[in-house]
């Protein structure tokens, strides 16, 4: 697991054959160039789903970011986690939805994460424990679920935050409008 950003570049023989073999269409050359993401790629992408949309039932996107200047989840020390969630819970504030610590999660919300989102958010694995990600287990580690269900933000599990959209009604085409 990289440690910070400057890893990829430094490992890059290492990290690039294996970002390529899972995202074979990503070039993580130029992962940390911003410009290089044009809009008529973003927009290409978008027309793509837009066609296929009559064999779509539902779908889930996600993306997942952590923060400059931050280190990334192996090396964060407790204070560190503490400060990615705070940011991220004023960021968010009461936008149509709660933001719970990870200790504090319902059985219910824990239900409808496994069952809907794929997601079992108290899961510790070994490679986890490995990379250091599990350490001071369950400080700073949280999820906003927004109050209709369309999205979460996981807060400080292997990124800083992960975005994950969820659609499971697309009778109505205008959803991706919204896109």
């Amino acid at each position: 697991m990289a440690t910070d950003d400057e890893a990829y570049k430094v490992f890059g023989d290492l990290f690039g054959p294996i970002i390529k073999d899972i995202h074979p269409r990503f070039d993580y050359r130029y992962s940390y160039n911003y410009e290089a993401l044009s809009l008529d790629a973003i927009e290409k992408h978008i027309f793509d789903i837009r066609s296929s949309i009559d064999k779509v039932v539902d779908f889930k996107i996600s993306i997942a970011r952590n923060f400059k200047d931050t280190p990334f989840a192996p090396l964060m020390t407790r204070e560190s986690k503490l400060q990615v969630e705070r940011k991220v819970v004023e960021v968010l504030g009461d936008l149509y939805g709660t933001y719970h610590q990870l200790p504090k999660l319902s059985e219910e919300n824990v239900e409808w994460l496994k069952e809907r989102v794929g997601i079992d958010p108290h899961h510790k694995s070994i490679e986890h424990d490995a990379g250091g990600l599990n350490d001071d287990h369950p400080v700073g580690r949280g999820i906003f679920i927004q109050d209709q269900k369309d999205f979460v933000v996981l807060v400080n599990f292997e990124e800083h935050i992960k975005i994950i959209v969820l659609r499971d009604d697309l009778s109505d085409k205008g959803h991706l409008d919204t896109l």
